[in-house]
């Protein structure tokens, strides 16, 4: 299953229908799903949620992305020993640590360093991967497709300095109790990760 977000909407590319929003396609019975052409002006006006059914989702969504600029970026769900976790405010919204990989830079290597850069700390354990996010969005007329890898992490760091440069005005260690906050003013994609650790 494919859950692409296109600002606060979202497309879901799966082989079941589980859901009980719209379903923009159902070719579930066609063992040739991956000629399914879904074109991008198709994809970017979606609203709310829409569906496509599908013997092969892998292949309707690498039909889906050969249409988009293709960006790959990482970030990094940090807790600390009182289990509270690491997020950044940016733009208006509250947000987790993550950002575009630098030419020739691998997933995990990125994901430390933009944890480092956004939230100024420094020692940091890497943990597992535990989410893949994809987002479409326009930047500079340009439609993106971003793929953002998210890896579960460790930190005992308190002296936490936002990234002004990159629009961070704060950045804060919250418990599981205080993420009500978060879910009232933050990105759908963003919701979908907090809601894994309820």
């Amino acid at each position: 299953m494919y859950k692409i977000y296109i600002n606060q909407n979202v497309l879901v590319i799966s082989q079941l229908d589980n859901f009980s929003q719209e379903v923009l396609h159902n070719v579930a019975n066609n063992s040739e799903s991956a000629a399914l052409t879904i074109s991008k002006e198709e994809i970017i006006n979606i609203t709310g949620q829409k569906n496509i059914i599908c013997a092969n989702p892998t292949a309707v969504f690498n039909q889906l992305k050969q249409q988009f600029t293709l960006i790959n970026a990482a970030g990094g769900l940090v807790k600390n020993s009182q289990s509270e976790y690491l997020f950044i405010f940016r733009r208006g919204k509250w947000d987790l640590p993550k950002g575009k990989l630098d030419e020739g830079e691998d997933f995990e290597t990125a994901a430390i360093r933009e944890v480092q850069e956004e939230c100024g700390i420094t020692h940091i354990e890497l943990g597992d991967l535990y989410h893949l996010s994809y987002h479409i969005y326009e930047e500079n007329n340009d439609w993106i497709l971003k793929q953002t890898n998210w890896y579960l992490m460790k930190s005992e760091e308190k002296n936490l300095i936002p990234q002004l440069e990159e629009g961070i005005t704060q950045t804060a260690w919250l418990a599981i109790n205080q993420f009500e906050k978060v879910r009232e003013n933050t990105y759908a994609s963003i919701d979908e990760i907090i809601c894994k650790l309820l």
